[in-house]
Parts: structure tokens; sequence; C-alpha cells
């Protein structure tokens, strides 16, 4: 949680500091360096920590896991090395040798770091894993603050650079004694070990994949479609959406223990009041923290003015996928992980589809509406599939409230700009409706409860 404050923080410091260009290419950076984590690493990642507690070697199965997304991310570092002035005009409409050679490393570097992360995590070292995630943001965040005090100007080179430095730091102090052990006292990999894990860990990257596509496609779509500076706009709205993404942090860390630590019977009594309770929550939590979004003008340059206006868009996608880790239990329960990844490439059509009208109309704008439709793709298919596999439960309610939040995101950020002031009776509008859907379905389960 505190990796994900420090790292919400990077973006605001960026708008303070740097162009808005640049502010849009570091999140450009974020993507394309999260694509190239996600298809390097295979899956594989994912299948050492599913086979770490049954391994009576664990130095060897680290080193099984990590050789195959090592050498794929050296594969694409070399093919940006071939060409980097071209990938970087390409990928952030820069052409420096320095922003595409810093790609290559940023790539190779995150691998190694994941990998680094998960065996101090399966370590049990939870002092050592924040401090490994905070201190590339916090080596980045100072930087660019002492450069801008000293007057030297903060350019995207420099952030680049300073970026893939943080991560090689992390690597050698805070890494090394848990990591390099693992690694270098490991005996010899054996190829049924990679192929084990390659069997368990594809079908997961092919989840992985949908879900990149449509938490990125926004970004993408307006690097293509719009202009480097919209995807700043972009960006800080997300970044000011935190509150919302932690919601969802805190229930992968709380609730999807709990769930598996009860039996069918449990879990069947206590499924929907939970549902309730969290849908309840991120709700008014989106009311609460919307509302205040008119504070970003403290915080932000007067020319991210507009972004008042994108942050409850930006939050709704985050609410609803929190949600959804709730009411899509069902799938975990009956171990049916393919269907995750069918609800993933749904949201990803819907994402690739709706972007590009929206993004080359409304910019950032439009962007943001395109994830909201992905992610409310994303949220419907998996509560219905989990509700087919496992356990039906009432959902009229959850569906009422997630139309709600999409309306008045909607609302808020088609018209905010032209109501002004007067978009807080927008927002009381919503208080009083979620009181009513509130009541009906309260009233509805209390004469549900009385029948003999």
């Amino acid at each position: 949680m505190a990796s994900a404050v420090v790292g919400a923080a990077t973006t605001p410091v960026l708008a303070w500091t740097a162009t808005a260009e640049d502010v849009g290419r570091f999140n450009l950076l974020m993507v394309y360096v999260g694509l190239g984590v996600v298809v390097s690493c295979l899956g594989l990642d994912q299948a050492y920590i599913r086979f770490h507690h049954d391994a009576r070697r664990r130095g060897r199965l680290l080193t099984a896991a990590m050789l195959l997304p090592v050498t794929v991310s050296g594969i694409f570092a070399g093919a940006i090395l071939v060409a980097p002035s071209w990938f970087a005009e390409q990928a952030f409409d820069l052409r420096a040798a320095s922003v595409g050679v810093g790609l290559a490393a940023a790539i190779v570097l995150n691998v190694i770091y994941r990998f680094a992360a998960v065996e101090i995590r399966m370590a049990e070292s939870p002092g050592a894993l924040l401090v490994n995630q905070v201190v590339p943001k916090v080596i980045l965040i100072c930087a660019v603050l002492l450069a801008s005090v000293l007057g030297a100007g903060v350019h995207f080179e420099i952030i680049v650079w300073v970026y893939a430095a943080g991560l090689a730091a992390a690597l050698a102090v805070w890494s090394s004694r848990l990591f390099s052990r693992a690694v270098l006292h490991a005996e010899r990999t054996g190829e049924a070990d990679t192929r084990q894990m390659l069997r368990y860990g594809v079908p997961l990257t092919a989840s992985a994949l949908a879900f990149w596509v449509a938490a990125s496609t926004g970004a993408v779509g307006l690097r293509a479609l719009a202009s480097i500076q919209e995807v700043a706009l972009y960006a800080l709205a997300l970044s000011f959406a935190l509150p919302a993404s932690l919601l969802q942090v805190v229930l992968a860390s709380v609730w999807t223990p709990i769930v598996f630590r009860w039996n069918d019977i449990e879990a069947r009594e206590q499924l929907p009041k939970v549902q309730r309770m969290v849908s309840a929550g991120a709700v008014w939590l989106f009311l609460v923290l919307g509302s205040g979004s008119w504070a970003v003008h403290w915080l932000l340059p007067s020319q991210y003015a507009s972004v008042e206006y994108m942050i409850p868009a930006a939050m709704a996608p985050a609410l609803w996928y929190a949600v959804s880790e709730v009411t899509a239990v069902g799938i975990q329960i009956r171990k049916r992980t393919s269907l995750l990844a069918l609800a993933s490439s749904a949201a990803a059509a819907v994402g690739v589809i709706t972007v590009v009208p929206l993004a080359a109309a409304l910019g950032a704008r439009g962007a943001l509406l395109s994830m909201m439709a992905a992610y409310g793709t994303l949220f419907v298919v998996r509560t219905e599939l989990s509700a087919r596999v496992w356990m039906s439960v009432p959902r009229r309610r959850l569906y009422l409230q997630a139309a709600l939040v999409g309306v008045l995101a909607s609302s808020v950020l088609l018209g905010g700009p032209f109501l002004g002031v007067r978009v807080y009776l927008v927002w009381v509008a919503a208080v009083v409706i979620l009181a009513v859907i509130d009541l009906f379905e309260t009233s509805r389960r209390s004469r549900r409860v009385r029948v003999p």
C-alpha cells in the first residue's frame, strides 16, 4: 500500500517539474514496461509462487522460473537496441537514442525486479519487500525535485534513466541477500521444472495480457489518436484515483485468504452479506472522494484544471474491479481460472472497440469513457460467470449501484466543465438516489424474510 501511495505521488510531482508532454511520456513508459513484463514472464512468476512451498530445491525452482523470462526480455531489449531512435519516436514521439536504450534497460530490469520481489515475498520479509518496492519511486521523486531546485531542467531522457537506475539500486541493495542467495546457490536447472511451470503459467499470461489491453488501451489510444498532452491529463486523473485502487489492494490482501478458509456452506451463507457491504462501501467511497475532487486545484498547476472533472471517471473502473474481486470469487472457488481470461478478453475487446471513436473525438475524456466501458464489462461478465459456475446471489442492487456510479462519473466528466459549481447538485442527487435504492432493497429483503 505504501508503494502505491508513493507511486501515485510520482505523476503529480512530475506535473510540477516537467512538461505536459513528458508527464504523458512517463505514463506511456509504465504502459510499455508493463507489457514487456507480462509478455516476458510468460506467467512463470505466478508459477514460482504456486510451486514454491512444494519444492525441495527452491533455488533451482527460482532459476528455472527466471531463465526464460530474462532471455525473452533480453531479446526484446536487443530488438530495441537495433534502432533505439526509431523505437523512441514510435513509442514516445521523441527521436532520441538514449530514450530507446533506457526503455530496453527498464524492461530487462523490471523482469528481474519482478522475480526479486516475488522471492522476497515468499521469504516472508514484509519490511524488505516494502523497501524494495518504494526505493525506485523515491529515487525518481527525489532526483526530479533536486534537478528542479538546481534549475537543471527535467527532461524525459533524465526521467527514463533515473527510473532505470532506481530499479538497479533496489536490486543491488535491498534484494541482494535473499535474491542472490537463491540464484547463485541454485542447483542445475532441469527441463522438467520449466515445462511444468510453463503449463501452469502460459494460460495465466493470456489472461494477464487481456487485462493489460483493457487497462492500457486508453493511454495507447491517446498516443495514436490524440496527443501526448492528453495522455498527461489521463495519467494525472488515474493517479488521483488512488483511494479507489487501494480498496482493491485491501480486498486482495484480506478477502481472498478469508474466503478460502471458509467451507462451502460458510461461503454460501456469508457471500451475499459481504457483497452488499463491499458494494455499498465502494459507492459511498466514490461519492465522498469524488465530491472532493475540487481539491486538485491546490495540488496541480493551472493547465491541468480539467483533471478535477476526470477523477470520478478514473475512480469508477477501480471500484468496479474491487467489487468484482468479491462477486467473482465463485470462479476461484471452482478453480475455473480460464473464465477469468474470458472476462478479461471481453473487457479488452470492448476497450479496443470504443477507444478509437471516443479518444479521437474527446481526447482524455474519451479514453476514460472507454476505460469505464471496459471495466464495466469486466465487472458484469465476472459476476455473471461466477453466479453460473458456483452460486447465484441477488444482483439487482449490485448493478443499480454500479450503474449509478457510471452515470454520475460520466455526467461529471462530460458536463462538469459547463456546470461549474452547479455540478455539486449532481452529487446531491446521487446521494438521494442511492438512499432510495438502499431503502427499496432493504424493504424488499425484509418482506421476503417475513413470508412464511
